[in-house]
């Protein structure tokens, strides 16, 4: 250390007692002496760094111990709501510890011991008025069993932490030997565990990264680039960055709808990092971090500094391009695919249990259905009949990642039209969806036997389930007869099914469909809306009253022409209104079909009508 730290340390001293020298920094205990903190929490960590040309203060209290491991996401959710409102510092996760602590710190640069020792003491003074905030969130979360309340500050607690800090600066100081880190932009499936956010956060704890001393120079150079860097926790002297994953999109796309309009800021930067030569092979989604907002609305994204290649590495990628244009739409492209993966890697935290069912082999439950995704069959789970659904082959990505994604869609909605799904099961390397029984058969089954009447009504609570699925932003996109089954005691009660080809706005479009129930947009690959499944409504409608499909063909391309030469629809059975509705759901023009809120108000008007005359 130079003189000036030597003085520095010396006014410590007289200032605060004993304190720990190590190497490049000290570290010693502070008592608050603050009537409204409790006392066993009036102890500080104090940790000080010295650098070059800069000194930093850090100030940390370790409150609170974890002890909930179900309820990992909630803390590091609630932990980062109040983040937004401190004044000052922060509140952070050790999960080796597994306690959370309050910490902050102020940097310096060309200090001197007389003026340095005056900002020490407003660092904490500040830290106490945060900190206070702080309890008041602890006693907040205490109330659900989240925290306890026995203090961390035990007899050798700061030594542990000095060593611990040691540990983690060799770690560092051999970063690019020892581990090799690569900038990784494609999406390491094996890197995060998605059955448990925990066993992710284990996994994935923050760790330093060395980035390029270069390409740190040309982001800085553009400022309105270096803005939406993660900054903060980035070290100008050193070049290291702290990497917290907990922070990444791929965390948040858990729990939270990432929005469009950032998504697109998101895009824009990647291309403005293209004009400063920074170009990625595929969207680098770990690297994307995202905060959410006091409303639980993701608000800002800032882009990690794991730049650990040198900047040739990134400029080399930019020949494989044309043009600018043409990386913007890969780039968007993979920004898509990237988020539908993570969508779908949602995986629930519990397995339902084989033992709890009362067969324990998939091949000795009643077959209900077979189709050419796989099979459907009858089981009892806690004295209930179920549904079990399963895909044909057994365990890998794509068919775990249906099954996880249609109980996903099925989560986000409850309609007493919508086919509840109870949950995941995994028998002999299947991932089975278990899902309510439904013992009237599909509606194509029972078209012929049911009376006018009564298939109306059942069009129209239809009609009520999909309003509820757009009011979600969710489109089924394979609206059929066989994907409407029959309960209840008349089994006049419809329930939707099969989500398979569904998605939401957290979701991007899947290719597929059933085709004498696909929209024309369907069939040509446009894009598709809400108006899709009015179009395969109308289709389903026609053919539950009249008992025949108003169009035919078994080919895609025959289908197209009649789709696209056909004036209008000639009807034996239906009369009225009833066929004012079909006519509205089958417009050519997507965005002249009718609305499923009007469809339920025409329908509830001809059964009123109905009603009043036979009366």
């Amino acid at each position: 250390m130079s003189l000036i730290d030597q003085i520095f340390i010396q006014l410590l001293r007289n200032n605060f007692g004993n304190i720990t020298l190590e190497r490049d920094s000290i570290h010693f205990s502070y008592h608050l002496n603050s009537a409204s903190i409790p006392q066993e929490c009036q102890e500080l960590l104090i940790g000080i760094h010295f650098y070059k040309l800069s000194i930093k203060f850090r100030v940390t209290n370790i409150k609170k111990q974890y002890q909930n491991p179900s309820q990992l996401q909630k803390l590091l959710e609630m932990i980062h709501k109040l983040n937004l409102v401190l004044d000052d510092g922060s509140i952070k996760y050790d999960n080796e510890g597994k306690y959370i602590y309050y910490s902050n710190y102020l940097n310096r640069e060309g200090y001197s011991p007389e003026n340095l020792l005056g900002s020490f003491h407003r660092k904490i003074d500040d830290s106490i008025k945060s900190f206070r905030k702080f309890l008041e969130f602890t006693r907040t979360i205490d109330s659900e069993n989240i925290l306890d309340y026995e203090s961390r500050f035990v007899k050798n607690t700061l030594d542990n932490w000095i060593e611990k800090k040691e540990l983690r600066r060799n770690s560092s100081d051999n970063l690019v030997e020892k581990k090799k880190i690569s900038d990784s932009t494609s999406i390491d499936q094996s890197s995060y565990d998605e059955n448990n956010i925990e066993k992710y956060y284990n996994k994935n704890s923050p760790e330093l990264l060395k980035n390029d001393e270069e390409v740190i120079g040309i982001l800085k150079n553009d400022q309105n680039i270096w803005e939406m860097c993660d900054s903060d926790s980035f070290n100008d002297e050193t070049f290291e960055y702290e990497y917290n994953p907990v922070d990444t999109i791929i965390v948040r796309l858990k729990k939270y709808t990432i929005q469009n309009d950032l998504l697109i800021k998101i895009l824009n930067f990647m291309v403005s990092l293209w004009n400063i030569d920074i170009v990625f092979e595929n969207f680098p989604l770990d690297w994307i971090m995202i905060s959410v907002n006091e409303k639980n609305e993701t608000s800002i994204f800032k882009f990690a500094l794991k730049f650990t290649k040198t900047l040739n590495y990134y400029k080399s990628r930019k020949t494989k391009f044309e043009n600018i244009e043409d990386y913007k739409t890969f780039i968007s492209n993979k920004m898509k695919a990237a988020i539908n993966t993570e969508y779908d890697n949602i995986y629930p935290q519990n397995l339902l249990k084989i033992e709890d069912f009362a067969i324990k082999d998939l091949n000795k439950m009643e077959l209900i259905y077979r189709g050419g995704f796989g099979k459907v069959v009858k089981n009892t789970y806690h004295s209930n009949n179920v549904a079990i659904k399963y895909l044909k082959n057994k365990k890998n990505t794509n068919t775990w990642k249906r099954i996880v994604h249609e109980f996903n869609l099925l989560n986000e909605v409850n309609d007493q039209y919508i086919i509840k799904a109870y949950g995941l099961l995994e028998v002999k390397n299947k991932l089975c969806l278990v899902m309510e029984y439904c013992d009237g058969g599909s509606l194509e089954k029972n078209i012929t036997s049911l009376q006018p009447d009564i298939k109306l009504n059942i069009m129209k609570k239809v009609a009520i389930a999909l309003q509820k699925l757009h009011t979600n932003k969710i489109i089924h996109c394979d609206i059929k007869p066989l994907n409407i089954l029959l309960s209840g005691r008349d089994m006049h009660c419809p329930k939707i099914i099969d989500f398979g080809l569904a998605f939401s706005e957290k979701k991007y479009f899947q290719e597929g469909y059933t085709l004498l129930y696909a929209s024309l947009e369907q069939l040509l690959k446009q894009d598709i809306d809400f108006s899709t499944d009015v179009w395969s409504y109308g289709i389903t409608f026609y053919r539950v009253l009249e008992e025949k499909f108003p169009f035919y063909a078994t080919d895609k391309e025959v289908l197209i022409k009649i789709l696209n030469e056909f004036e209008g629809l000639t009807f034996s059975k239906i009369n009225g209104k009833e066929k004012n509705i079909i006519e509205e759901c089958l417009k050519k023009n997507k965005d002249e079909r009718i609305k499923f809120n009007k469809i339920v108000e025409d329908i509830i008007s001809i059964e009123n009508s109905k009603s009043r005359i036979n009366n």
